[in-house]
């Protein structure tokens, strides 16, 4: 029977702030969807030159109305879903370094396809929503299991790998018959953002660990390996 996991403290903070900003957001914003908090904080590629920062703010607006709620709800469930398991195995400082990379990765993968729709003359629209966050989560979480064997919501039983696919292939999917561009880029900016997180993350790069080792080498070659010990000396104690 499927079940969702325990509620860890950072993740539990981090779907409280997200609530928060939603409802502060929806009182502050004039009902509009192109008004208000809304084309402050949202990406729009074109503007991106002139509002920075919304390449990092994306992720704490939705328009005001049905369809940002329902959005909220579903961007919450998969925060926790992913979002609690990948901190009990990796700890909240890992949790919340795969948030922002996915956050990151969104608003590039964006502003890319954004601006190309752009440039060829089409609507770029406009990426807003936490999904960058749960979907960073989720398939990084995902990708921890490799090609274990899960019950997805406890129906379907699917290889992690699988999974992962299936994620590409139904953003693909959504983003094409929604005809959002930066939407589309956002999914998969965030998606490659969590598979490459955790890929560092489980192989981080050694900086200078050769050098070090060759430089250490050396040391002991000119002072040569062996010394004399003399009858009144202690002997040198190697487990300590």
């Amino acid at each position: 029977m499927f079940q969702f996991p325990p509620l860890t403290p950072t993740c539990k903070k981090l779907l409280v702030a997200l609530g928060a900003i939603y409802i502060l957001g929806a009182l502050a914003s004039t009902g509009s969807p192109t008004g208000g908090v809304f084309t402050l904080f949202a990406l729009f590629p074109a503007a991106a030159a002139s509002q920075p920062w919304t390449m990092l703010t994306h992720v704490l607006v939705l328009p005001p109305g049905p369809d940002g709620f329902w959005a909220l709800i579903i961007g919450l469930l998969f925060v926790w879903l992913g979002g609690a398991q990948f901190e009990q195995r990796y700890g909240s400082k890992r949790m919340l370094q795969l948030c922002a990379a996915g956050t990151v990765g969104a608003g590039l993968g964006a502003l890319v396809l954004g601006l190309l729709a752009h440039s060829a003359g089409m609507n770029s629209g406009a990426l807003l929503g936490p999904s960058a966050l749960w979907l960073a989560l989720f398939i990084g979480y995902m990708t921890t299991m490799g090609q274990q064997q899960i019950s997805f919501f406890g129906i379907f039983p699917l290889r992690a790998d699988q999974v992962v696919w299936l994620f590409v292939g139904l953003s693909v999917l959504q983003q094409v018959f929604s005809t959002n561009p930066s939407a589309l880029g956002g999914d998969l900016g965030a998606m490659a953002s969590g598979v490459l997180f955790v890929r560092w993350m489980q192989n981080p790069p050694r900086k200078g660990g050769g050098k070090k080792r060759r430089k250490a080498g050396k040391k002991r070659g000119k002072r040569g390996p062996l010394r004399v010990v003399r009858d009144d000396e202690e002997p040198p104690n190697y487990l300590n």
